[in-house]
This record gives structure tokens, C-alpha cells and sequence, in this order.
């Protein structure tokens, strides 16, 4: 496990609860300090225009984003990222993928991570849980690294922008 304090790790309990909302609005508001927002995603797709392909291997593609548009990584460039990164591969393969990005990302700058599994490698500044929680049932397979996370709001909607902040170098918890 490797401690990345400059890390917030953004999780669902399902889709369409506002993670991206959520990572969108974080990097507005911390824009002046240069974040870095990455999308992990299980799910192997063709890359679309816009992702300049960075790594490749079986099982593994690591893209940059270089075109605001709808999609989530064109979303965090257009709230203000200095960098986005879209990250796809086999559960099996994560570690490996993020070893490789890893290099890529300044220690000293906000970092916006929205994946559930990659809370299994990184221990970050924050881990935030984003959903109801009867819905851990519907992801077996994320239920333990979900079960603890820093801060859990059930939806965008209710989402504390004042509990956390970007300081020294970390995210922290405002108490």
C-alpha cells in the first residue's frame, strides 16, 4: 500500500450518484493549485478522440485526456484540471497500471481519483463514499475497501464541500 496523502480517493456505491459532479466541483475550486484528475475504469473500450494513448499492455491502457468534451476526463479538464488521466484495465492489473502512472503524478499537487478500487493500492488524504448504504450489496467485490471510508454522503446533492480541504500538500478532513 502506498500512502499518497495528496490523493483524494472519490467512490460509488452505483453509477449516477455524482462522482464526477463531485470531482468536477473539487477541481474548481482547487484549480489555482494544478490537479490532477484521474478516471479508473474496469471496463476495456475503444479510446476515444481526445486520449492521447500513453501505456499500453494487455489488459492495461493509460490515456491522457487532451479535449474538453462531455466525457468524464474532458469534464475535470473543463472545471479547471491541469491534467487528466483516464486509466482502464482488468481488476488484476490495477496495481501494475498505477505503478506505471504513479511516476506521472507530482506529490505536491491535489490529486482527484475516482475509483473504488484503487483505494486497495493508495492510502490517501481522503477516501469519500458516495451513495446509499443498502447499495454495497450491488459491488461485492469493493465491499471491504468501501466499508471505511473518511467521509460517506448519500448523493452530490448533500455533498459537504467545507469538510475537506487541500493544505500543506494533503488532503484533510475539516473538523
Amino acid at each position: 500500500m502506498q500512502v499518497k496523502r495528496n490523493w483524494l480517493i472519490l467512490s460509488g456505491t452505483r453509477q449516477n450518484v455524482g462522482k464526477t459532479t463531485v470531482a468536477c466541483n473539487l477541481t474548481m475550486h482547487y484549480k489555482e493549485l494544478g490537479v490532477v484528475a484521474i478516471k479508473i475504469s474496469p471496463h476495456m473500450h475503444t479510446l476515444t478522440p481526445g486520449l492521447r494513448l500513453l501505456y499500453e499492455q494487455d489488459g492495461i491502457q493509460i490515456a491522457q485526456e487532451t479535449e474538453i468534451s462531455g466525457k468524464d476526463t474532458g469534464r475535470y479538464l473543463q472545471a479547471g484540471a491541469h491534467k487528466a488521466y483516464y486509466l482502464q484495465c482488468h481488476d488484476d492489473l490495477l496495481q501494475q497500471a498505477l505503478i506505471w502512472l504513479l511516476p506521472f503524478i507530482p506529490e505536491d499537487v491535489p490529486v482527484i481519483c475516482e475509483s473504488a478500487k484503487a483505494r486497495g493500492f493508495i492510502e490517501p488524504g481522503v477516501f469519500v463514499m458516495l451513495g446509499l448504504s443498502e447499495d454495497f450489496n450491488r459491488k461485492p467485490d469493493v465491499q471491504a475497501i468501501a466499508l471505511n471510508p473518511h467521509l460517506h454522503f448519500t448523493s452530490f446533492e448533500v455533498f459537504d464541500y467545507e469538510c475537506i480541504e487541500f493544505v500543506n500538500r494533503m488532503w484533510c478532513i475539516v473538523s
